[in-house]
């Protein structure tokens, strides 16, 4: 079970990559959203689950409830949850997944802005 003190230091960990390789031109300051969405894929694989979210079924639903809860949180205290259904739309047993993968993105950007390593 991931808690909100683990969540927050790998996102801190993850910010801290994208800074350096912004830092060494790896990465253009201006344009790191696949740098961003990257990390965020890798963080939610590690605390949720890998695969893609528009084949969840009922039972990924049920089994990640949890872990998306906790990232929720952690977007509502120290950046933004995501509120654009168009993301999620069409989605089934995903929709939790969605709305917890890109509130997890928000708080990554978050930190980077917190950082000074983006606008």
């Amino acid at each position: 079970m991931i808690t909100a003190k683990g969540v927050r230091e790998e996102i801190a960990e993850a910010a801290k990559e994208i800074a350096e390789e912004i830092k060494v031109g790896n990465v253009v300051r201006d344009e790191p959203h696949d740098a961003i969405f990257e990390a965020t894929d890798d963080l939610f694989g590690n605390f949720v689950q890998s695969g893609r979210i528009s084949d969840y079924t009922i039972e990924d639903l049920k089994s990640t409830v949890q872990e998306c809860a906790v990232i929720l949180g952690v977007a509502e205290e120290d950046a933004w949850v995501a509120d654009d259904s168009g993301l999620w739309e069409g989605l089934t047993y995903g929709i939790l997944a969605s709305i917890a993968f890109f509130s997890l993105e928000n708080c990554l950007w978050q930190k980077l802005r917190d950082m000074k390593a983006i606008d």
